[in-house]
């Protein structure tokens, strides 16, 4: 009998707990499942020259920078030939910070992901590194990738943007 007491109050603390936290009324978002999406296009696009696909993937604030068509051209020149191979073993390497807010739940989740070993046919290997917010319930030019830093390696970066973007319109 005490055992079904005990099991009874640890079954509704839990469900109190879980209720007071809005868990049941927010959809979780999977980072590291939108962050591979986001990083497939981002490989697609650049393996094709794509700009315009390539430029929808950035946010409001990046797209409205003064340079950032010259930006995503000299990018697109830099990253030579077609990928013949990258990491799959290690996935695209991903974090994100989350924020809650009372009466909103889920408010912002800021991201970046990492890809290594981007290998092209023109003998090039590349490291591609992304900063994005998945969410942002207050602003939504903030949705999208601020920035991306394309490295050949041991030769030098490119880079679309600028990771300031979501830090000065806090």
């Amino acid at each position: 009998m005490k055992k079904i007491i005990i099991v009874s109050i640890i079954i509704i603390s839990f469900l109190l707990f879980l209720s007071s936290c809005g868990i049941s009324n927010f959809e979780y978002i999977y980072t590291a499942r939108e962050q591979e999406k986001i990083g497939k296009e981002l490989l697609r696009c650049l393996n094709e020259n794509d700009n315009y696909s390539l430029k929808n993937l950035f946010c409001m604030y990046s797209i409205e920078l003064n340079n950032f068509d010259e930006q995503l051209q000299e990018a697109i020149e830099f990253f030579e030939g077609v990928i013949v191979s990258y990491d799959y073993n290690k996935r695209i390497a991903n974090s994100d910070s989350r924020s809650f807010r009372p009466g909103i739940g889920l408010a912002k989740i800021r991201a970046s992901g990492i890809m290594f070993d981007i290998k092209t046919d023109a003998d090039k290997k590349y490291q591609i590194e992304f900063f994005n917010y998945l969410l942002s319930a207050e602003d939504e030019k903030k949705v999208g990738i601020s920035q991306i830093i394309i490295t050949l390696l041991d030769e030098g970066e490119n880079v679309i943007g600028e990771i300031e973007i979501g830090e000065l319109i806090e």
